[in-house]
C-alpha cells in the first residue's frame, strides 16, 4: 500500500492523511501537494510505501530521525546536494536548476533550462519512485563524485538507473557539473538512503 503521511511542524508527530492501493493514485494526490507546499497547515506531507498504517508511521518517524542526523553531519555536502536534487528533479525544475552549473545546463539560463526540462519530462511521464546514494568519493576540494541508484517510471514503464554525478565546488557550494546515466540492477537495498 501507499500512504500520504503528515508530519507536524516542529514536532515528531506523524499521522496518516490518506492510503492508496496503487502508486499512481498516491502520486497524483501527493504531486498536488508538491505544487503548493504551503497548503498543509502546521506541517508537511511525505509519501511512502508500507504494509500497514502503523508501519508507514514508524518508517516516517525513523526517516525523520535519520534525516536530522544526516542534516547535521552533511550540511552542504555533495551527498546532500544529490539527495536534494533527487527530491526536486521532475517536480520543481526551477529549484533543481539551483543545484547545477552553467556547464551542466549547456550554457542555458536556469529558468530556460528548467522550462525546457519540465516539458521534456512531462512528455515522457517521468516520475522518480525511489533513490539512494550508492557511493560518494571526494576528489579533493574542487570535485566530488556521487553515484545515485534510482527507480523511475515513464509512459514506457519502470526502470532502474545508476546516475554518476560529478560535482564542482564553486565558491564553497557543491553544484552538479556532469552526470552519466546507465541501466542498473533492480535491487536498491545495498545503497545508502
Amino acid at each position: 500500500m501507499w500512504f500520504i503521511v503528515k508530519i507536524t511542524k516542529d514536532s515528531d508527530e506523524v499521522s496518516i492523511v490518506q492510503s492508496f492501493d496503487k502508486f499512481d493514485n498516491c502520486w497524483d494526490e501527493y504531486s498536488q501537494y508538491l505544487r503548493s507546499p504551503y497548503s498543509i497547515q502546521n506541517g508537511f506531507l511525505r509519501m511512502c510505501s508500507a504494509n500497514s498504517e502503523a508501519q508507514a508511521i514508524e518508517y516516517i518517524k525513523a526517516k525523520r530521525r535519520e534525516d536530522k542526523e544526516i542534516a547535521i553531519r552533511e550540511k552542504g555536502s555533495p551527498e546532500r546536494v544529490i539527495k536534494e536534487w533527487a527530491k526536486t528533479y521532475g517536480v520543481d525544475m526551477n529549484k533543481a536548476a539551483e543545484f547545477t552549473t552553467e556547464r551542466f545546463r549547456e550554457g542555458k539560463p536556469k529558468d530556460l533550462w528548467a522550462s525546457e526540462m519540465s516539458e521534456k519530462l512531462k512528455e515522457i511521464g517521468y516520475k522518480t519512485i525511489e533513490g539512494k546514494v550508492a557511493k560518494h568519493i571526494l576528489g579533493g576540494s574542487e570535485y566530488a563524485f556521487v553515484d545515485f541508484r534510482k527507480a523511475i517510471s515513464t509512459k514506457d514503464g519502470s526502470f532502474h538507473k545508476m546516475e554518476s554525478y560529478k560535482l564542482k565546488n564553486i565558491g564553497g557550494r557543491w553544484l552538479i557539473d556532469e552526470v552519466e546515466i546507465r541501466d542498473a540492477e533492480a535491487d536498491l537495498g545495498g545503497a545508502e538512503e
